[in-house]
């Protein structure tokens, strides 16, 4: 078997610090537990990672590349609305295997201030993506803007879905789209000039352009 590349050791460490943190505190788990429990020695692990948070953020590009590989054309019909809310939706249906590792993260937050700065990151550095994932612009000051809206969008609904067991989601479908609902009244009170600023929504072209790897 060929050795695991880089990349592979990083991510092996992510989901086995996930696997970890489903089971007990993030400040019980030590280097040496995830590098046990990801088969690799500290020297593997300390080539890949600076720490625990390094691999919060590796998990988070990660669940980003999935995100990117799944578009496919049926989106590029879709309204920038119906656009927007197919890729979060695609993105927190992507951390649902590690959604028990998330909850304790969630509700020992103020034990491990660290690791949720490294979440928030690691969402910031996400949002321009799941934009340009949608046909819309992150481009510039205004790319920085929607980011930031949409980060507040996205983490509404991650709330909801943190405590949504059923097998639809419709919780959490629910409290995404009145986000972006919310969202949406704001831009109206905007003025005409910051709206059409903010819109930067690519042709239909583009969009398919983008969602087939095409530059």
């Amino acid at each position: 078997m060929a050795a695991k590349t880089h990349s592979d050791k990083r991510l092996s460490a992510a989901k086995a610090l996930m696997a970890l943190l489903a089971e007990k505190s993030w400040q019980s788990i030590s280097l040496s537990d995830v590098a046990a429990k990801a088969a690799l020695s500290l020297a593997d692990l300390r080539s890949v990672a600076f720490g625990k948070e390094a691999l919060l953020s590796a998990l988070g590009s990660d669940i980003d590349r999935q995100v990117l590989a799944g578009l496919g054309q049926e989106e590029a019909d879709l309204s920038a609305r119906d656009r927007l809310f197919d890729v979060l939706m695609r993105r927190i249906e992507a951390l649902t295997p590690y959604k028990a590792a998330f909850r304790r993260l969630a509700r020992e937050g103020a034990q491990a201030p660290f690791a949720l700065l490294a979440s928030a990151c690691s969402i910031d550095r996400a949002m321009p993506w799941m934009l340009e994932a949608a046909g819309i612009s992150s481009a510039g000051l205004a790319g920085r803007l929607k980011a930031k809206a949409l980060a507040a969008v996205y983490l509404s609904a991650v709330r909801v879905w943190l405590g949504d067991d059923s097998a639809d989601l419709g919780p959490t479908m629910g409290a995404l789209d009145q986000a972006l609902d919310r969202a949406e009244r704001l831009i109206a009170l905007l003025p005409l000039p910051l709206r059409s600023c903010l819109a930067g929504v690519k042709t239909a072209k583009a969009r398919a352009d983008t969602a087939s790897g095409q530059t």
